[in-house]
């Protein structure tokens, strides 16, 4: 205030969803490419009347991403199963909601693994798969998002943002545990289905054996048994089928089994955020952030 007249704000938290406002605000469940979240962002910031002069002075606090996967296995079968990230066990956080899975991976962020085409159950007319998979990484400190290259809302703007985004969430399902508890036709699967085996293991101090033995798990199981690798080939096809290749002479590897998506064209990726309060007010900055489901 200057002599009694409101001339600016020292602090402004803003919460916003790119991904519904690009559905008028009715659901998130099927993809959201990049220039769509782009032109999602440029509305909303036009909304509030937010120049482009001022994105710099926006810091980005938190964001929500991740990919809708529509896999080849039984939902509710596929959630049951997803056990552990590295070492940090999923929970099932509203026992009303068996099918969301979360789990803090570290201090920084958490991880969500979800049935998303049960949470529209109720709407037929969004034309959600009922078997649509949410692989989701959610930040819990801007120390956590800073790494993708996202300091400030003007980055979000940045094309090559979306890369980062895209291996990061390949990265973490490269962690994650999942258990086929459908299959336990040999003695070892038989075991391996049973809770307190991977707890005992995961109580081993060294790390390494957590990580030896879920590796020897995976090997056990056929391509067609193992959920794992499904969801792993889905990821990678559909970052693939986000690829613009158009602007770019580059060769997209079509090695599944081993594949870094750095450095691709822009790819496609559902970008969603949610605000956390940090106190910013000197230097007179705002916080942005944006929220999901």
């Amino acid at each position: 205030m200057e002599n009694g007249v409101l001339i600016g704000f020292r602090h402004v938290e803003v919460s916003i969803s790119p991904h519904y406002h690009f559905n008028n605000y009715l659901h998130n469940g099927n993809d959201f490419k990049p220039l769509n979240c782009l032109k999602a962002l440029e509305d909303i910031l036009t909304l509030l009347q937010i120049r482009k002069a001022e994105f710099d002075l926006l810091k980005v606090v938190n964001i929500e991403y991740g990919l809708n996967l529509v896999p080849g296995v039984d939902i509710k079968n596929l959630i049951d199963g997803i056990s552990f990230h590295k070492r940090t066990s999923f929970i099932i956080p509203d026992l009303t909601k068996p099918y969301f899975k979360i789990t803090d991976a570290t201090k920084y962020k958490q991880i969500k693994a979800y049935a998303k085409g049960l949470q529209f159950i109720d709407y037929p007319e969004y034309e959600i798969d009922l078997n649509t998979f949410r692989f989701e990484i959610k930040s819990k400190q801007s120390k956590c998002i800073s790494k993708t290259g996202i300091r400030t809302v003007k980055d979000l703007f940045n094309e090559k943002v979306y890369d980062e985004l895209l291996q990061s969430i390949l990265d973490e399902w490269e962690c994650v545990l999942v258990v086929n508890n459908c299959l336990q036709n040999t003695p070892y699967l038989k075991e391996a289905t049973q809770g307190d085996f991977w707890i005992k293991i995961m109580d081993d101090k060294h790390r390494i054996k957590f990580i030896r033995e879920r590796e020897k798990y995976y090997k056990e199981l056929t391509v067609k048994n193992n959920f794992h690798h499904q969801i792993k080939l889905l990821i990678i096809d559909k970052v693939t089928s986000f690829q613009n290749v158009t602007n770019s002479t580059q060769k997209i590897s079509m090695n599944r089994e081993k594949v870094n998506i750095r450095g691709k064209p822009s790819p496609l990726i559902n970008l969603e955020s949610v605000t956390n309060s940090q106190n910013i007010s000197k230097n007179n900055r705002f916080g942005f952030g944006t929220s999901s489901i």
